[in-house]
């Protein structure tokens, strides 16, 4: 019995130590859970536990599970590129179906409705990652459908003219070319002949494409306004950029942050403070995942984040070599800087879970 457990010990350190970079978001969780020595508890703090507990799960889960193999890792990309597919052609059905209803959004620069219900950004980041994901099961099977379905889904992110999902898509464009093609292939012409291609094509999809038109053209007269000092409250980017402001002010004054149960009453006096013409109801919290995580745990948090994401290029040269990884944390990172996703257990699901997906897979030569 005494062996035993021996054992079982000196396997469980092995796996810590074979998966330590996991930790860092169990590390996350309990930052966050300290932060509560210095902020009341309340319903927003029980709220926040309750929606970050999911770091500590996926991470220990991932961390003890036997090896995973290679069929496993695809079957979990085949269900997830399924599930955007099914979600995509219902939502275009629906959008023929409601055709004035949905033009009207358009036309006013209001996002297009879900069918599921989930919010429009949430998935067009996730309709992004998926477009990648077949291109590397079209680049491992070779399979013409994959590429058509890549085609598909690059239409319908077009289509969702969500500047999140687009940008986070471009980040990981540009990684692919980068990575994959200059660096693995030393492909220099077809790598510029990409760019060049890319610049061009989305300058002329937003002169012609009547969402994104209307869509960059509002987002310049919502910067317009923030210049002019205008009443901000119908405006979302400009009422980010005082965000961004405010918590930069309270990270600051606060360098362990707030904690979570003082958002409301500590960061919202520095959001009004700033002297914008904002109503109440409009009050806003960073669209960045990184301020978001300063406000609530200060510097601490915002260094324990960023190791996340430096740690798996030092650990070993497998994810510095395999372009999926580096493209998955540029539209993750993109997409992070321009929306808080892991405040969300939709985007938990998408970044924790993928992250601990690749991070097994790919120190295991899951996905060669």
């Amino acid at each position: 019995m005494l062996g035993a457990i021996i054992a079982w010990i000196k396997h469980r350190a092995t796996t810590w130590k074979n998966h330590k970079t996991l930790l860092l978001w169990v590390l996350l969780f309990l930052l966050h859970l300290l932060s509560l020595g210095y902020s009341p508890w309340n319903a927003i703090a029980a709220e926040e536990l309750r929606i970050k507990i999911a770091y500590v799960v996926i991470a220990l889960s991932f961390m003890f599970v036997p090896k995973i193999e290679k069929n496993a890792v695809y079957k979990t990309f085949y269900f997830f590129i399924l599930a955007i597919i099914v979600v995509g052609i219902g939502t275009l059905i629906n959008f023929f179906h409601h055709y004035h209803y949905y033009v009207a959004s358009v036309k006013h620069s209001r996002s297009i409705p879900i069918i599921t219900g989930v919010h429009h950004m949430y998935y067009s980041v996730a309709v992004a990652w998926a477009a990648f994901l077949c291109l590397f099961l079209w680049q491992k099977e070779r399979k013409k459908h994959w590429l058509v379905t890549f085609g598909f889904l690059v239409l319908l992110l077009l289509f969702l003219t969500s500047r999140t999902g687009l940008f986070a898509f471009a980040c990981g464009v540009a990684t692919w070319i980068f990575h994959y093609l200059w660096i693995q292939k030393r492909r220099y012409w077809i790598a510029l002949a990409l760019i060049l291609i890319g610049i061009a094509s989305s300058v002329i999809a937003v002169a012609t494409i009547e969402p994104l038109k209307r869509r960059y053209e509002n987002t310049l007269l919502d910067i317009q306004m923030f210049l002019n000092k205008e009443d901000l409250s119908d405006w979302s980017i400009s009422r980010r950029l005082v965000s961004y402001h405010a918590a930069w002010k309270t990270l600051n004054e606060h360098p362990w942050g707030v904690g979570i149960g003082a958002v409301d009453s500590v960061y919202k006096n520095y959001f009004f403070s700033l002297g914008y013409r904002i109503r109440r109801s409009s009050f806003t919290l960073p669209h960045n995942q990184f301020l978001e995580f300063g406000i609530l745990i200060g510097w601490m948090g915002i260094a324990v984040f960023l190791l996340l994401w430096i740690l798996p290029f030092v650990e070993t040269k497998a994810f510095g070599q395999h372009w999926l990884w580096s493209v998955f944390c540029a539209v993750a990172i993109g997409a992070l800087l321009f929306e808080s996703m892991l405040e969300r257990q939709r985007g938990i699901a998408i970044v924790v879970l993928f992250y601990c997906l690749l991070y097994r897979s790919l120190k295991e030569k899951s996905l060669v």
